[in-house]
């Protein structure tokens, strides 16, 4: 079949064995597009050899995209209760000590030189981009 779209399709734990794969490649996946970000690196690399392997027995040309993760920053806990962070307050982003905690106005996190490179227009996200600051 001569087409001009390519199927790109994300493998992940409902869609990384090997009949699946087969029939994802049988129905015209181009492209496996695999998550480095959640995984033990040895866990993406048996998945990528399989497949390889059933790309191969099917005799198709499938293309691996790595999908590496960006940094991730940590902030420390916010205790049981949480906090309430006001639009419009100040907030200090300050590294973490041993059992650190953060709060409303402050929040400790793990990378030192995040917290010491910072201008005050810079945008920062929390939570995967649910919070902007």
């Amino acid at each position: 079949m001569d087409r001009r779209t390519k199927v790109v399709a994300t493998i992940g734990p409902a869609s990384q064995d090997a009949d699946t794969l087969a029939a994802m490649i049988e129905a015209g996946m181009n492209t496996a597009r695999v998550s480095l970000a959640h995984n033990p690196l040895d866990e993406a690399i048996e998945v990528i050899e399989r497949i390889a392997a059933i790309a191969d027995a099917a005799e198709r040309h499938v293309g691996i995209l790595a999908d590496l993760p960006g940094p991730k920053v940590r902030a420390a806990s916010f205790g049981e209760q949480g906090v309430r962070i006001v639009d419009g307050s100040r907030i200090r982003l300050e590294p973490a000590s041993a059992d650190d905690t953060s709060t409303a106005t402050r929040i400790a996190i793990d990378h030192t030189d995040a917290a010491t490179s910072l201008t005050p227009d810079d945008r920062v996200v929390l939570g995967d981009g649910a919070i902007e600051l």
